[in-house]
This record gives structure tokens, C-alpha cells and sequence, in this order.
């Protein structure tokens, strides 16, 4: 599903009529070039089972991703770091 600005808003998964996981997204924000930057991430499992995240991305001036940061997984946060090579190729990355 989309908002009037054409921005994802959620989506669910389904296999064999079966429905699956609702991924949603609310409070997102894009950059001036339509990039996410952060937003409030809900994933409800079949079971009805709700998890919520903040998520809160970083890219450079060639729109590579060099940060990104999700709360709450597992009751820590996920923040992993990415470099780039001159001619954009990822040379390393870090998560922690």
C-alpha cells in the first residue's frame, strides 16, 4: 500500500492462499532524492505477534548506504556500517 506521495506504507506476503507476515511502515522520511531515512517499522507475524523498530539509514554523496541503524531486535540494536571502493564496489562492511 502506498500514501498520497507515492511512499510504501506496508505490504503482507502470501504463499498458496496462505497470508503471511504484514510488514508496515509509518512516520517514513526521504531525503531530497527519495532515499528512506528513518521511519517506525512494524512486522506482525501470522500469529499476530507485533514487533516494532525504529529504522534510521545514512548514504553518501553517491547514494550508497554507509549507515544503517534498526532498534529493538531482540531487545538490542542492529547497526551495521558499509564502505566503498572509488569505483562504488562495497569493500567492507561491519554489523553489530
Amino acid at each position: 500500500m502506498y500514501n498520497r506521495d507515492n511512499l510504501l506504507q506496508s505490504y503482507s506476503t502470501s504463499s498458496n492462499g496462505v497470508t503471511g507476515p504484514t510488514f508496515t511502515l509509518t512516520d517514513a522520511n526521504v531525503d531530497g532524492l527519495g532515499r528512506l531515512t528513518d521511519a517506525n517499522e512494524t512486522i506482525t507475524e501470522i500469529g499476530g505477534n507485533a514487533v516494532a523498530h525504529l529504522v534510521n539509514y545514512q548514504y553518501d554523496m553517491l547514494s550508497q548506504l554507509t549507515d544503517a541503524n534498526i532498534s529493538d531486535i531482540n531487545s538490542a540494536n542492529w547497526v551495521a556500517q558499509y564502505n566503498y571502493k572509488k569505483n562504488g564496489d562495497m569493500y567492507s562492511r561491519t554489523i553489530q
